[in-house]
C-alpha cells in the first residue's frame, strides 16, 4: 500500500533550515495498490509518533486528474492515525499510484529540547522511516501585553483570539481597539466572547488559567461602517489577564492563498503600547497555496493592428468589488498586472488612447481563464473616433417695391393733385436649413482563448492547540511567530495520479485553509494519482 514516506518543508520545498516551536512542515506519501486485492472499504492505517503532533484534524479526500474519488482520508488526533477508506475505484481500475501529503509539527510537550528529532511512522504494522529534522527547542514564552492568532475551519469563518497582559504589568484605562484591513469581510457579533483569568508560561508556552466569562460586563463599540470595534477593559491588575476572542466571515468564497488583514491596538492612560498586525492566510487542501502569483496580459491595438499607447484600465476583483488598480499601456500597447489571485475579474477601459473610443463594454475574465502557466492574456482592439462633416444650406426671398408716377393736371380754376400711392416693400427670408450627419461604430475587442486549467475543492480546517500561534508585527513589543510562520509561496506539486483509462486532462485541486504569516497551516491531502494499466475486464466502470 503505502511505498514510502518522505519530509518537505510546508510549501514542498526541501526542509534546510532548523524548525521553530509550532512550525508546520509535510510528511509526504507514495502508494501502491496491488491488482486485485484491495476491495471498496479497505483501509490503511497510519500512526503517528509521540514526537510528532497534527497540523490539522480536518478529512480530506484522494482523488484522481478526472476528479474521481480514491479514498478518504480521516485525522484522529486522539489516537493518533490518519485512516485512508479506499471506494470502489480501486476495483475498477488496475496498477493504482499516487501520493498525497499532510502537516505535522514537532510535539513540544514530548520534545523539549533542540536537537535532531527522527520522523518514523507504523503503517500497518511496518516501520518507513521518513528521515529527520531539526528542532531549534521550546524557546520562551513572550511575555506581551497584547497578541494576536487566529485560524479558519472548513466552513471559512476566521476565529481570532486577542490575549491580553501576558506581561502581568498593570494597565490604566486599557482599551482594545481592533479592525478590519481587508474587504468583503465582516464581524459575527454573536460569537465577541471576553475572558478574565490569569496568564500562566509553562514550557514556553502560555496557559489561560481560571477564565471566568465577562463579557456581559463590558460593551462593544462597533464602528459606524462594522470594520472595527473597541472596548474598553479599565484599570487592569499587574495579577489579571483577559482573552478576547471572536469570529468574521467573507462574503465570498475566498482563493487559494489569499490573505486575509487585521489590525489590534492596545491603549494605556492614554498611550499605545501595542499594535498588532496579523495576516491570515487561506489554504485550499493540498497545501499549495500558491496565492498571489496570477497575471493578466493586456497588448491594446487599433483596427489595422497597430500598438496604441496611454489607455487606462481599471482591474476589479468580482469576488469582494475591490479594486485592484489602474493600469496604463506602454509605448508597445502592453500592460500586465500582477499578483493577483486566481478568480473572475472585470476590466473596465476608463481612459482610451488619444484619438479613439473608449470600449462600451468592460472585459471579462473568469477564473478559468487562467492557463496552466498562470496568465491570461487579450488582444484588445480600439476603434479610432469616427470624424463628422456638416453642411448648411441658406436660402434667402427678396419681394420688389413698385412706386407709381404723379400725375399733376392744371386747370383755370380747380387744381387737383393726384395721389401718390407707394406700394409697400416686402423681404421674405427663407430659414436656413443645417443637416448633419454622424456615423458611430461600436469598438470590437479580439479574445484570445488561454489554455484553462480548472481547480475544485474542498476546505480544510485547522485545530487549535493550548498556545495559539501570535502574530507578524507588533508595535513596540515583538510577538512571537505563530505556528507555520513561513510566509507562503509558490509549491512543489507532486506527479499526478491517473488510471488505464484515459479521461479529461483538467485536474481537481482540493481546497483547503490556513496557512499564516502567522499562520494556521491547514492539514491538507493533495492527491495525484499516476495510473498506468487498463480497467479490469467484465468489471464496471465506477
Amino acid at each position: 500500500m503505502i511505498t514510502s514516506l518522505s519530509i518537505t518543508d510546508e510549501r514542498g520545498a526541501v526542509l534546510d533550515h532548523g524548525l521553530n516551536r509550532y512550525e508546520r512542515f509535510r510528511i509526504n506519501a507514495n502508494f501502491s495498490l496491488p491488482n486485485g486485492q484491495v476491495k471498496a472499504g479497505d483501509t490503511t492505517t497510519m500512526n503517528l509518533p509521540a514526537n510528532l503532533a497534527f497540523g490539522d484534524s480536518k478529512a480530506f479526500e484522494i482523488r484522481d486528474t478526472d476528479g474521481n474519488l480514491v479514498a478518504n482520508a480521516v485525522i484522529d488526533p486522539s489516537s493518533r492515525q490518519v485512516v485512508l477508506t479506499y471506494t470502489n475505484y480501486v476495483e475498477t481500475h488496475s496498477d493504482v499510484t499516487g501520493s498525497f501529503f499532510f502537516y505535522v509539527y514537532i510535539n513540544h510537550n514530548v520534545v523539549t529540547q533542540a536537537g535532531t528529532v527522527p520522523v518514523v511512522l507504523d503503517i500497518e504494522g511496518r516501520t518507513f522511516d521518513a528521515g529527520s529534522v531539526e528542532y531549534n527547542g521550546v524557546g520562551e514564552a513572550r511575555q506581551t501585553t497584547l497578541t494576536k492568532s487566529g485560524w479558519i475551519s472548513s466552513d471559512d469563518v476566521i476565529h481570532y483570539q486577542v490575549p491580553i497582559n501576558r506581561a502581568g504589568v498593570g494597565l490604566l484605562s486599557a482599551v482594545v481597539t481592533d479592525s478590519l484591513q481587508s474587504v468583503g469581510v465582516s464581524y459575527l457579533p454573536e460569537t465577541f466572547k471576553i475572558e478574565k483569568g490569569t496568564w500562566v508560561a509553562q514550557n514556553g508556552s502560555w496557559v489561560f488559567q481560571n477564565g471566568v466569562d465577562v463579557t456581559s460586563e463590558f460593551t462593544v463599540n462597533y464602528t459606524e461602517d462594522g470594520s472595527g470595534f473597541s472596548v474598553n477593559l479599565g484599570d487592569i491588575n499587574a495579577e489579571d489577564g483577559y482573552y478576547i476572542t471572536y469570529d468574521v466571515v467573507p462574503s465570498y468564497k475566498p482563493a487559494d492563498g489569499e490573505n486575509f488583514f487585521n489590525r489590534a491596538t492596545l491603549v494605556a492612560n492614554g498611550t499605545e503600547l501595542a499594535r498588532v498586525n496579523y495576516r491570515e492566510t487561506y489554504k485550499e487542501a493540498g497545501g499549495s497555496a500558491e496565492g498571489y502569483v496570477y497575471s493578466i496580459n493586456l497588448h491594446k491595438v487599433s483596427a489595422d493592428g497597430g500598438s496604441l499607447s496611454g489607455a487606462v484600465f481599471r482591474v476589479t476583483r468580482d469576488a469582494n468589488g475591490e479594486v485592484v488598480g489602474d493600469f496604463t499601456t506602454d509605448s508597445e500597447g502592453n500592460v500586465t498586472i500582477t499578483r493577483l489571485l486566481k478568480g473572475n475579474y472585470t476590466i473596465t477601459e476608463i481612459q482610451a488612447p488619444s484619438g479613439y473610443q473608449t470600449l462600451a463594454d468592460p472585459i471579462k475574465i473568469s477564473e478559468s481563464d487562467f492557463g496552466s502557466d498562470k496568465s491570461v492574456s487579450r488582444d484588445v482592439v480600439n476603434e479610432p473616433v469616427v470624424t463628422t462633416t456638416t453642411t448648411t444650406t441658406t436660402t434667402t426671398t427678396t419681394s420688389t417695391t413698385t412706386e407709381s408716377p404723379t400725375t399733376t393736371t392744371a386747370a383755370p380754376t380747380t387744381t387737383t393733385a393726384a395721389t401718390t400711392t407707394e406700394s409697400p416693400t416686402t423681404t421674405t427670408a427663407a430659414p436656413t436649413t443645417t443637416t448633419a450627419t454622424t456615423t458611430t461604430e461600436s469598438p470590437t475587442t479580439t479574445t484570445a482563448a488561454p489554455t484553462t486549467t480548472t481547480a475544485a475543492a474542498t476546505t480544510e480546517s485547522s485545530t487549535t492547540t493550548t498556545e495559539e500561534p501570535t502574530t507578524l508585527t507588533t508595535t513596540p513589543e515583538e510577538t512571537t511567530p505563530p505556528a507555520g510562520s513561513q510566509e507562503s509561496s509558490t509549491s512543489t506539486t507532486p506527479a499526478p495520479v491517473t488510471s488505464g483509462d484515459k479521461g479529461s486532462k483538467s485536474k481537481k485541486k482540493l481546497p483547503s485553509t490556513g496557512d499564516q504569516e502567522n499562520t494556521v497551516v491547514m492539514l491538507a491531502g493533495i492527491t495525484v494519482l499516476s495510473v498506468a494499466g487498463l480497467f479490469f475486464a467484465g468489471r464496471k466502470k465506477a
